[in-house]
């Protein structure tokens, strides 16, 4: 007969981690010592009599749980014990779901990252999760870090008590940990978190003055794009249209298509070359989903790419070297263009949805 084992946990420099789960154990198997994450990197042991082991009951929220990550802590934005639950994706999700238990009620789901990794490879495995302030703020943060397909992410959630939500999904700085950290370990994302704490934006009323009034959402290659007509305020106006040859009765050709408008607001300046904003309104003139004939054209109404209700975008201005930068950008992208002399110098301006990995190339 075979069991698995509880849950590990240890807590190092206030630093509350999970392990990866242990193998499954025959009843006389012994377990004599876990490496936690950080341990494990400088090859130490910790001895279990140390460590505090967490095990529990069968209440109905542990229905569907994932058993070994799943278990009971403090948080700052709950009085008294919690469980963290974790749960494996259900039929057409891509992410694990992890929510908050007190009470044996669930009082909080944390949202999930939605992500290019996330939306092409879908959930792997969750390699560790962390409780620790990494902003200094008094406020305890989550760090997860997930596998999707083989590429690990890390996912953090910033403590927000008084919030709608007492844990907020910090998308672009998940996105930014992903590309900055030097390890995918809890103890690298950690680095480079309370390195990016310590940067000081500076909230400021209107974009650079030079910001062209003109940008593009476009591959090199292929029949789509999304066009942006950019104000100094962050107010702007545009379209999309993606076409394709698939033809049907009344029609020879089909276009996916849209006009809107919106607005960029909570804008902040880190320095000359940087200023982040967030995509606060989108309103598309055509319902999305509906369609007509018009000369010889099936049109789709359809959200445009790139834009994203909610999403964080950075404003890169030239000339800059893009090693300088918050968030590199991807070559390739109409508009996104660097020196000949000198391949990380970046000569365009460039608005950039760290979130979907979406750079808008800008022209006068």
């Amino acid at each position: 007969m075979k069991k698995l084992p509880a849950p590990i946990f240890i807590t190092i420099a206030g630093i509350l981690t999970l392990t990866a789960a242990q193998p499954v154990l025959a009843e006389d198997t012994e377990v004599l010592s876990v490496q936690t994450e950080n341990a494990a990197d400088q090859n130490q042991e910790n001895d279990l009599s140390n460590a505090d082991v967490i095990s529990c009951g069968a209440p109905n929220w542990r229905n569907g749980i994932i058993e070994d990550q799943t278990f009971q802590t403090q948080l700052s934005e709950y009085t008294g014990d919690v469980w963290f639950a974790s749960y494996a994706p259900a039929d057409g999700e891509k992410d694990v779901i992890f929510k908050i238990i007190q009470n044996e009620e669930p009082v909080e789901t944390l949202d999930s990252l939605v992500t290019p990794p996330v939306l092409s490879y879908g959930f792997t495995k969750l390699d560790a999760i962390s409780f620790v302030d990494y902003n200094e703020d008094g406020n305890t943060d989550i760090l997860a870090i997930k596998t999707f397909g083989d590429i690990a992410v890390p996912v953090v959630y910033e403590g927000t008590p008084g919030s709608e939500k007492n844990f907020t999904l910090k998308t672009g700085l998940s996105v930014r940990a992903a590309a900055g950290a030097q390890s995918m370990t809890i103890a690298g994302v950690l680095d480079y978190l309370k390195t990016v704490a310590k940067e000081q934006w500076t909230a400021v009323d209107t974009l650079p003055e030079g910001t062209p009034s003109n940008f593009v959402f476009a591959s090199g290659v292929g029949a789509w794009s999304t066009m942006l007509n950019l104000n100094q305020d962050g107010s702007f106006s545009g379209s999309f249209s993606d076409s394709d040859v698939t033809a049907g009765e009344g029609y020879s050709y089909t276009m996916y298509c849209s006009d809107f408008t919106g607005k960029f607001t909570e804008i902040k300046k880190l320095n000359d070359h940087v200023y982040s904003m967030q995509l606060t309104d989108l309103q598309l003139e055509q319902e999305s989903g509906t369609q007509e004939i018009i000369d010889d054209c099936l049109k789709v109404y359809s959200e445009p790419y790139g834009l994203v209700p909610g999403s964080e975008f950075y404003l890169y201005v030239p000339e800059v070297q893009s090693s300088e930068l918050p968030l590199q950008v991807p070559e390739g992208w109409s508009g996104v263009e660097y020196s000949s002399n000198d391949p990380d110098l970046l000569t365009s301006y460039i608005l950039y949805n760290i979130e979907g990995d979406a750079p808008f190339g800008g022209y006068e």
